[in-house]
């Protein structure tokens, strides 16, 4: 019979006459189908009234503009009990906790003491914090108990907020370490020890792989040079030989996977405090784990050196309980293997410096979940570059859309791109038709269109940046940019959108309805210009958005014979070629036939009659749609014969090129 770990009960008296009991997460329940930190409704775990609002602990005023709290968790068992002091960021000497908040009601309360143990009042808590503070005392290799925790050290209410989350990055920055808590341990004693167990030993199983996975830069490349690893296989006791579904549990699969993807992986807030201190290590239950130990998983998985049987079943148990996507689940996988990249990176250059700009740093991480949109922008201001360049600083009494249309202006003005109209057309599709202002920035909306990396394109002269800063009008909901309109949209097909089991490498009912869609739309643009050599060339440049691609030669053909071959080879047999382009290249985009007879892949759905712009300041086009004397970005897009200066040869940007202006 499995052992079950006892349970914890923290008891909070409030006078002589109430007694509030404070439990952990309910030992005798699988916790692990929801979030971290989070358990099935309990009567137990919660309060059975609130306390007297007399006793809520009041703030002292922040003694500086560089002070902080710091909390001395004390050893009560029988309730949480803290000592909270002021001292100088630069200070250090505590640990900064990084945690999953989950639902922000209040479950239960820490008692606040004076150097005297008087009670000078309660905090509430949530209950993964609840959670956490019963797991950081009772874990014996902490030895100190100071620590750093924002939802206490923070007076939520108050006016300091904006100020202390400010203050973050530097929070983060002088901790001793840092310490992320992934949720309490298993009930069952021996499945936490296997699953435990199997994650040591996968970390050590794959580590002379670990260099070439670093060095490849990203998980696709990564993927690519996999057949150069050291190690391709688990160790022979867990191969696909040795396994069946029995042994999911068993042998630790299930633990492995819930830990690795907990809801701490998914957290936007993560980002920066894992950044931000060299010193990490993670907590589950009261057992200290290895931060790389436990973030490599999910790269293994990606990488598919973790068996497809194991993966897929995981992936499912992930649709449904989470909601999320496979596509979103890859994403998260990206933004792990970018972090753990990262710290590998400011470890060989013994360096915690920061060199991305905050709408890269937006996009990398456009997966993560937070509860406040706002946070999209404030929450990774201390891990950019260009924080003090663009002049943000977090301000919780903006509106979410002030948020956002104040960056976007700002990362304009700044910069001598237009990268920033992409995103924006790639975070909210309808904002064509929808949004206030298609131009601006917004909280990102999956399911996301392929944003595309047009490296090697110069559709207008002026890629490289603006000759003078954008305008705007009418209190800046109009963006005027300048540039041209060089072609018309005659013939637009459907969005594509890649279901799971194509990212999944599935073949099933929904495999062969979006492959059999993706076929139509091809074959429609075909028919609109014909079918011909050439027309076959264009879109197949089309698909993988490069003016330059051109397949292996095929004998005794020419270099437009072999494309076309190449994408007819494609269609027959959907493997040749283009696939691994393609993957990238079509998710959320339409295929479209011009006036001019070219071919254009654009982001979102385009429609007849929207007209193709090339813009100073852009290594892209866009496509526009009329909105009156003004016209509304639907997404960026490609047009073969258009990528590579073609509308502008014997002409003068400054003498062709208008005011073009954009709601």
């Amino acid at each position: 019979m499995p052992r079950r770990n006892p349970k914890r009960q923290c008891r909070l008296k409030l006078g002589d006459h109430l007694e509030v009991s404070l439990f952990g997460a309910d030992e005798g329940k699988d916790t692990t189908a929801g979030p971290v930190g989070t358990v099935d409704d309990d009567p137990g775990s919660h309060n059975p009234e609130p306390p007297p609002k007399h006793l809520r602990y009041v703030y002292e005023t922040l003694e500086g503009l560089d002070k902080i709290r710091t909390l001395e968790l004390h050893s009560t068992k029988e309730r949480i009990e803290c000592t909270l002091q002021q001292i100088s960021i630069s200070k250090g000497g505590y640990q900064a906790l990084s945690y999953v908040w989950g639902n922000p009601e209040p479950d239960s309360n820490a008692i606040v003491l004076d150097e005297n143990g008087h009670k000078l009042g309660y905090i509430p808590l949530t209950k993964n914090l609840q959670t956490a503070l019963c797991d950081l005392r009772q874990t014996g290799e902490i030895t100190s108990k100071i620590f750093w925790i924002d939802q206490i050290c923070i007076d939520q209410e108050g006016e300091e907020k904006n100020h202390q989350v400010a203050l973050m990055g530097d929070i983060y920055r002088n901790a001793a370490r840092v310490i992320t808590y992934l949720g309490p341990a298993a009930s069952d004693e021996e499945e936490e020890k296997r699953g435990i167990d199997l994650l040591h030993r996968l970390y050590e199983h794959f580590t002379d792989d670990y260099d070439l996975i670093y060095q490849a830069g990203n998980l696709y490349q990564a993927y690519l040079k996999k057949a150069e690893f050291p190690v391709t296989t688990l160790p022979e006791a867990f191969q696909e030989g040795h396994f069946d579904e029995g042994k999911y549990v068993a042998q630790g699969w299930k633990l492995l996977f819930q830990v690795a993807y907990g809801e701490w992986s998914r957290r936007l807030w993560i980002i920066q405090e894992q950044l931000l201190n060299e010193e990490m290590v993670m907590l589950r239950g009261s057992s200290l784990l290895s931060w790389d130990a436990v973030a490599m998983i999910p790269v293994l998985s990606n990488l598919q050196l973790i068996p497809a049987k194991l993966v897929i079943r995981f992936t499912s148990f992930w649709r449904e309980n989470t909601g999320n996507s496979i596509e979103n689940l890859h994403r998260i996988e990206d933004s792990i293997y970018s972090l753990w990249h990262t710290r590998k990176q400011q470890k060989e250059t013994e360096c915690l410096c920061v060199g991305t700009q905050l709408l890269f740093n937006m996009a990398r991480y456009e997966s993560q979940h937070c509860c406040d949109q706002r946070d999209r922008v404030f929450s990774l201001l201390a891990i950019s570059c260009d924080t003090m360049k663009l002049g943000i600083t977090p301000d919780y009494s903006a509106s979410i859309r002030r948020v956002f249309h104040d960056a976007t202006i700002r990362i304009l003005l700044t910069y001598s791109t237009l990268e920033s109209l992409a995103w924006a057309c790639r975070w909210d599709p309808t904002a064509a038709t929808s949004s206030p202002s298609s131009w601006e920035l917004r909280p990102p909306s999956p399911p996301f269109p392929s944003y595309i990396m047009f490296s090697v394109c110069t559709p207008h002269p002026r890629t490289s940046g603006l000759t003078r800063p954008p305008r705007f009008l009418l209190n800046s909901t109009v963006l005027v940019l300048k540039g041209r309109f060089v072609d018309r949209i005659s013939t637009a097909t459907p969005v594509i959108f890649l279901s799971d089991s194509v990212l999944d490498g599935r073949v099933d009912l929904s495999w062969i309805q979006c492959v059999s869609h993706r076929w139509t739309c091809f074959l429609r643009v075909l028919q609109q210009l014909g079918t011909t050599f050439q027309n076959a060339s264009r879109l197949a440049r089309a698909i993988a958005c490069d003016p330059t691609w051109s397949p292996p030669m095929q004998c005794g053909l020419s270099v437009e014979e072999s494309t076309s071959f190449a994408f007819f080879s494609y269609l027959r047999s959907h493997v040749k070629y283009l696939r691994s382009e393609s993957r990238g290249s079509l998710h959320g985009r339409s295929f479209c036939a011009t006036e001019n007879g070219r071919v254009c892949n654009a982001m979102n759905q385009a429609e007849k009659g929207d007209l193709v712009a090339a813009f100073e300041g852009a290594d892209r086009l866009f496509i526009l749609r009329p909105a009156g004397e003004r016209y509304r970005l639907v997404g960026d897009a490609y047009v073969d014969g258009l990528m590579e200066g073609e509308a502008y040869e014997g002409l003068d940007s400054d003498k062709v090129d208008y005011d073009i202006e954009l709601v």
